[in-house]
């Protein structure tokens, strides 16, 4: 297989999955170097005596080209005589191709199987019935995300975002199966609840391990050839102009403007662009510095924390010049290059991602930490809880006139405005059912902070374990 292939053709073989594969500018020229390729496969095939099954082979041609695409232009291949069927969505290792390398396809593929799957974790649990929330974990992770896993790190993370929420809709679809909250939680919250990381840092988290085992291979492995491989982006990352363009666009429809993009900026003008921004917005002289402002001002516009950092340097600096000094002593010495093992990478991966995951926790839980013994309760109790910890339960008015099932969002005990916050820590009306469990005036974090039972218990005792709905409106005669 490897012997006598041209410039410009490569191989891919797993047990007996087989694909060749060309680069050339038009579509001639890949057929023209395939060609001979699968000439001298045949010829192998015929001296030893093995029947292709050609029926099961097919071509597909990977362009941007929009002339090209679309079964417009078809490769023309052949194999003992027979013409190769041409495909625009190939599978190969169970990854389904498309000409423009979407994995739309195959993410719709993956979004189906996932649905199928999770009928199971539906005929497991109800909102009063069914298995222990950690359970329901376990077969999630188990049996209907491992769907995902595989081929994660490169379709999780080279995906379009948009092609990546239907996949992140169907797991939030089994979060609320595990959890037992509402359409309404918050998909943070949700996520969170379910001690689930979102399939995004999940993709990234496999990549940097895939990353670490290809890295690991020996020097001449054409993975790690590939992996080690400069490619220029074909594309320039533009986040910050998208921005700037799609607040034009609110502010000209009168729209709320759109959150700024998720990046990190780092000034490394040193001291003098840290003395210059330091005389405020109309003390600027450059148009950098200018646009720093006008950026800083926007960003607070929209209640976002902008802190800088200044690092002083070694000049002139009581302690620094030592400590330059002994850095580079220490810089100038033999650099032992000592790889780390590849339990310690995954390892130091995964408490990354599992910082990232945290962070977004305590930025959208209402309650993010654990509240000892919920794994214990019953169904019903456990999904109860989980609705309460994340603000949006059926118990309160103020989730039942949002789904339409009260007029109005007040207490039903004490006529103010009703919550979970409300029932548990401020309504007047339960005031001694809740000093006899927590004392006098205790906060959010001390309810769902302490015993899951006693949130469970002050429930009951109170008569809030039923949705406070109210009755139809009479039909007009």
């Amino acid at each position: 297989m490897n012997e006598g292939l041209p410039e410009g053709v490569s191989r891919s073989l797993f047990a007996d999955d087989v694909a060749l594969l060309a680069d050339a500018r038009t579509p001639e020229e890949c057929d023209a170097h395939l060609q001979p390729c699968l000439d001298s496969i045949g010829a192998w095939l015929t001296r030893w005596k093995v029947t292709p099954s050609v029926s099961k082979c097919t071509s597909t041609l990977f362009s941007l080209d929009p002339k090209q695409q679309r079964g417009r232009v078809r490769p023309n291949l052949k194999l003992h005589g027979q013409e190769i069927t041409a495909t625009e969505h190939p599978t190969f290792l169970g990854i389904k191709f498309d000409p423009q390398l979407t994995f739309a396809e195959h993410v719709s593929d993956l979004k189906a199987k996932m649905a199928r799957r999770r009928r199971c974790l539906q005929a497991m649990a109800g909102k009063t019935w069914g298995s222990h929330r950690r359970t329901l974990r376990t077969a999630y992770i188990g049996y209907v995300r491992a769907l995902f896993d595989y081929g994660a790190a490169v379709v999780g993370t080279h995906a379009a975002p948009s092609v990546r929420e239907r996949l992140e809709a169907e797991q939030n679809k089994c979060a609320r199966l595990i959890t037992g909250c509402i359409r309404l939680t918050r998909t943070d919250a949700l996520l969170a609840e379910a001690d689930l990381p979102p399939l995004s840092l999940r993709a990234k988290q496999l990549a940097g391990q895939e990353c670490q085992r290809l890295a690991r291979l020996p020097a001449l492995d054409p993975a790690r050839t590939l992996l080690e491989k400069e490619v220029r982006p074909r594309l320039e990352y533009r986040a910050h102009l998208a921005w700037r363009r799609d607040c034009t666009q609110a502010e000209a429809a009168r729209r709320p403007p759109p959150k700024p993009p998720d990046e990190d900026a780092v000034l490394t003008k040193k001291p003098c662009l840290r003395r210059q921004l330091q005389r405020g917005p109309a003390g600027q002289v450059t148009a950098l510095a200018a646009d720093i402002w006008e950026c800083l001002h926007t960003l607070s516009e929209r209640g976002t924390t902008v802190t800088f950092q200044w690092v002083p340097g070694h000049a002139g600096l009581d302690g620094n010049e030592h400590a330059d000094q002994l850095a580079g002593e220490a810089a100038a010495a033999e650099q032992p290059d000592v790889q780390i093992d590849f339990a310690s990478a995954r390892s130091a991966i995964g408490r990354r991602v599992g910082t990232m995951v945290d962070a977004r926790t305590r930025a959208s839980h209402p309650h993010p930490a654990p509240t000892p013994g919920h794994n214990d309760l019953s169904r019903w109790e456990a999904c109860t809880l989980s609705q309460l910890r994340t603000g949006a339960s059926p118990l309160t008015r103020d989730v039942a006139h949002r789904l339409g099932l009260a007029v109005d969002a007040a207490c039903p005990a004490c006529g103010e405005p009703d919550s979970a916050a409300h029932l548990l820590t401020d309504c007047p009306a339960y005031e001694a059912a809740r000093r006899r469990r927590w004392g006098l005036n205790p906060s959010l974090g001390d309810v769902l902070g302490g015993p899951a039972p006693l949130v469970i218990e002050f429930i009951r005792a109170v008569g809030r374990t039923d949705p406070p709905v109210d009755p139809p409106a009479p039909s007009s005669p």
